[in-house]
């Protein structure tokens, strides 16, 4: 991205509308990532390294979550800590439902966002999650990783993005408003953290293209598959 570009300047490139078949879906998602990636990012004097997660980046996603703060881990949705759900991701990889997207300082992941495909009638939605790694934050890593996610709607014939946030993590809360993303809601006790606590669940959105613009039709929605994860 630009220095000084704002993610709410960002113009996206005419392309023809893929309208691609549920079959065709994962190969157009595939073509677009080998297009991209690896893509490398300067944020201040860091180097920083954006692909997507692969098979073989399972133990070192597994010490990325070891060295998130307890007070943070237990607000994620999964037990990162537990290596047979790390193993389960990168074992599950199926970018045309989920995308996962990592950060790299040198051999070292330290930011993990994904971005989740909806289904039906909400085909043109997305949600998105990130973490970064304590020692990086305030770099605009996960700026940059959703701005990542922000770029790509269009080839992805996605219109709007979701993000979905405990009430408690205002630093996250301010980060997504600074990117354009408004609270449209507040839902109360909606999310037990992994001490059994219950916390309401703020929902943010962003309008990214209309409809027409990111070429949805309901006949080219993602087809079911395995019950998603993460």
């Amino acid at each position: 991205m630009p220095e000084g570009e704002s993610l709410s300047e960002l113009k996206f490139d005419s392309i023809e509308n893929l309208d691609p078949t549920p079959e065709e879906r994962d190969n157009v998602d595939m073509e677009i990532l080998e297009r991209r990636y690896p893509k490398k990012v300067q944020l201040g004097e860091k180097t920083i390294t954006i692909r997507p997660l692969e098979s073989k980046d399972e133990e070192v996603l597994l010490e990325f979550f070891q060295r998130i703060p307890k007070e943070d881990r237990i607000l994620l949705k999964d037990d990162v800590l537990d290596a047979r759900t790390i193993s389960d991701w990168c074992k599950s990889l199926e970018y045309e439902t989920i995308l996962p997207l990592l950060a790299w300082d040198g051999k070292r992941v330290v930011g993990d966002a994904t971005l989740h495909r909806e289904r039906g009638w909400m085909c043109h939605v997305a949600r998105i999650r990130a973490v970064v790694d304590p020692e990086m934050r305030r770099r605009g890593i996960a700026r940059v990783l959703i701005g990542e996610f922000l770029e790509m709607a269009r080839d992805l014939n996605i219109a709007v993005m979701d993000a979905e946030i405990m009430a408690e993590q205002q630093a996250g809360l301010k980060m997504f408003e600074a990117l354009d993303f408004v609270a449209v809601a507040t839902l109360p006790q909606h999310a037990l953290d992994l001490l059994g606590t219950p916390h309401d669940v703020i929902v943010l959105s962003r309008q990214i293209l209309t409809t027409a613009e990111a070429g949805v039709d309901r006949d080219t929605k993602i087809e079911e598959s395995e019950p998603r994860r993460r």
